[in-house]
């Protein structure tokens, strides 16, 4: 009689022994990171990483050698992002602290990620995506490039043009990086 194992025990043929426990316990909190930065509430954020672990449970076969797991993790969570973002509507959630209670510092705070926020949601999508992958997943260039499916320099494009849209609006929140973004 042959027992299956347990879906969170499977091993991930080719990666060197990594199992799916493992994949979920180093790369969930990346995960979520990145998913709560495009869908709101937090709820609906860890659905979509829930889809996101099924997928790549489902596809593990796919994960070959060469494949970092968390580019192609990420890969998978940029699908899943864009097809809740087409399904569900979003909302905001803004926590409900009325101002005398808060302290300047925590409204000076709120203003700037309400600000931070606006300029973000100008942005097209892939400069939106550029930066959260970089900033929020501290992600290199070349890390972001391959989570987009894009070149190099093609993501550094993105990102140089989606720093300059804060810098214009005074937000000087993105210091030199030591990668050096000119590729």
């Amino acid at each position: 009689m042959v027992v299956d194992k347990p879906l969170a025990a499977v091993p991930v043929q080719g990666v060197d022994r990594l199992t799916t426990v493992d994949l979920q316990a180093r790369y969930l909190d990346e995960v979520l990171r990145y998913v709560s930065s495009f869908v709101r509430p937090a709820a609906d954020a860890e659905d979509v990483v829930m889809e996101v672990f099924q997928a790549a449970f489902l596809n593990l076969h796919k994960l070959k050698r060469r494949d970092d797991p968390r580019v192609w993790l990420l890969g998978i969570a940029k699908r899943k992002v864009a097809t809740a973002l087409r399904v569900r509507y979003r909302r905001s959630e803004l926590p409900l602290t009325f101002a005398d209670e808060a302290s300047t510092d925590e409204r000076q705070a709120m203003e700037l990620s309400a600000l931070v926020r606006e300029v973000l949601a100008q942005l097209p999508q892939d400069q939106q995506e550029a930066l959260v992958l970089k900033y929020a997943n501290g992600m290199s260039t070349r890390e972001v490039a391959a989570v987009m499916k894009r070149s190099e320099v093609a993501a550094n494009s993105l990102l140089q043009r989606a720093r300059e849209a804060f810098f214009s609006k005074g937000l000087h929140l993105f210091a030199e990086d030591p990668e050096v973004d000119h590729v």
